[in-house]
């Protein structure tokens, strides 16, 4: 491995020798062989870890959320207020800076994570070879819940590098990773099709800057160029960049290096749709093992009596709370509820299915806050997002400080958000909440008189609304294009990428 990285540096070295004139030492143009061979290098250089029989990194470091960032936040979760007031205790996003800690092992049958971002969540997730466990403590609410699984795929294997910024530079297979998500190599990018795009200094080492744009995205390497390293690595969609750096880079074996520090930026969009750097994170490496000896208790996670269990060991999935000596009846309703569970889902899901397509219902009696009462005919050219919600719901409440900032780009988008309160509640308690609060986008109530006793409401049950917050998109003719899912964003992008459409 030491003899294969020398002979491509050399390699890269007199090329790049071949390829700058000594007339114009400080500002080389390195030919394509030059840069292919470069390419090479460095992902050769991160190749060590798959020679290892094992590794244990820890690392310290945490976050860094911009002031606009932390704006953003506080109306997004303005509706999970408690008196009017979030407390940043509950809410790292909240803050100008949050600490954490993180630490991965593995050997050739095992592997573990944790992280912990201190005073919030506490999360270790391990696939001691015949099982995957996770253990997620809500620090700030002391609550616990638990995953298990039969592979180590889904809890633990399949993002185990997600936190740093090393191993990027191109594709790696593990043993624990699920192999049908192993991405091409032109999401990486071919070595032969970077080109050279000169000189520049970042935080102050001197680099080749590479770029790679016959992706799906543009790729743009900074490397050393006294080590050949790869000093940062940024992925440039549009307007959107993904900016990850790495340095301090130490021989923690023969032929094995190590950034020691490292980290990337955060985009998120704004209210007006534009993109702005949320957050940046770093992390240093403070103690690095190769070929550890892993303690069996490091893959020992006791289940506490009570705690919230998701168990995908089953087909469905089970969700139940853990006792010791469950007796065989007690097993047996958990395996009819998930049964049943299953037989739900997938009529409600075939019941949304039905609805893509069709004439949006129209709305029954109800009462209108802030807006005389609508009709399809009146929205007729519009985009509409609904937000299925309730005052009763703390995730609904989070929704709604975006859907008011959301409402104030309806003339611009041409997108319509009208939020559906469910008929459990009189209207005037409704409107009492959205006075408090200040909410000014056109709020639906429908009224108990229209519904079964049993459901949220009759528009609710027009969407095949099974559960809160819902939301659903009507295309500009009146048609329903979408009804599911949880998440607003997701939606209102959709809603805009409709209206833009002249389709």
């Amino acid at each position: 491995m030491v003899t294969q990285i020398a002979l491509l540096c050399t390699v890269v070295s007199s090329l790049v020798a071949q390829a700058s004139p000594p007339q114009h030492a400080n500002e080389p143009h390195l030919s394509d062989d030059a840069v292919a061979a470069m390419v090479r290098s460095v992902r050769e250089g991160e190749n060590w870890i798959h020679e290892v029989d094992g590794l244990l990194i820890r690392f310290e470091g945490g976050w860094t959320h911009t002031p606009k960032s932390i704006e953003m936040n506080r109306k997004r979760l303005a509706g999970l207020a408690i008196d009017g007031k979030l407390d940043p205790n509950r809410f790292p996003t909240l803050k100008p800076k949050t600490t954490e800690t993180l630490e991965l092992a593995f050997d050739k049958n095992r592997i573990r994570r944790y992280h912990e971002n201190h005073g919030y969540r506490r999360e270790e997730s391990y696939w001691d070879g015949s099982r995957a466990l996770s253990k997620i403590e809500d620090l700030a609410n002391q609550g616990e819940s638990y995953v298990i699984d039969t592979k180590p795929h889904r809890l633990v294997g399949n993002y185990y590098f997600a936190d740093i910024s090393w191993l990027r530079a191109g594709p790696h297979t593990f043993w624990w990773r699920d192999p049908k998500l192993d991405q091409p190599i032109r999401f990486w990018g071919h070595a032969d099709q970077f080109t050279y795009k000169g000189r520049e200094s970042y935080r102050g080492i001197d680099c080749h800057v590479l770029e790679n744009d016959n992706g799906p995205f543009k790729i743009r390497w900074y490397v050393s160029i006294d080590m050949g390293q790869l000093i940062r690595h940024m992925t440039i969609d549009g307007e959107s960049r993904r900016e990850y750096w790495q340095y301090n880079y130490n021989e923690i074996a023969p032929g094995k290096w190590l950034p020691m520090t490292q980290g990337y930026s955060v985009n998120d969009l704004d209210d007006e749709g534009n993109i702005y750097e949320s957050a940046q994170r770093e992390l240093k490496v403070v103690e690095v093992q190769i070929n550890p000896d892993l303690k069996d208790e490091m893959f020992d996670i006791k289940i506490s009596e009570g705690a919230k269990v998701t168990d995908y060991t089953h087909d469905p999935w089970l969700f139940y709370r853990y006792k010791k000596g469950m007796s065989e009846e007690e097993w047996k309703a958990i395996l009819k509820e998930a049964d049943e569970r299953r037989e739900f889902e997938s009529a409600i899901n075939a019941a949304r299915q039905k609805l893509i397509g069709k004439t949006a219902p129209p709305f029954p009696k109800g009462v209108w806050i802030n807006s005389q009462p609508m009709t399809w005919k009146d929205l007729a050219g519009k985009v509409v997002v609904l937000d299925f919600w309730s005052t009763t719901c703390g995730p609904c409440r989070a929704h709604l400080p975006q859907m008011n900032e959301f409402n104030k780009l309806r003339d611009k988008t041409n997108v319509v958000v009208i939020g559906i309160h469910s008929a459990e509640r009189d209207a005037s308690v409704v409107e009492k909440f959205v006075k408090e609060h200040k909410f000014e986008y056109p709020i639906f109530v429908e009224t108990r008189g229209n519904a079964p006793d049993a459901s949220f409401g009759k528009l609710f049950d027009d969407f095949a609304v099974a559960g809160i917050p819902h939301t659903a998109i009507v295309d500009k003719d009146g048609y329903i294009a979408q009804s599911g899912g949880s998440f607003l964003e997701p939606a209102w992008s959709t809603a805009r990428g409709m209206a833009n459409s002249t389709n």
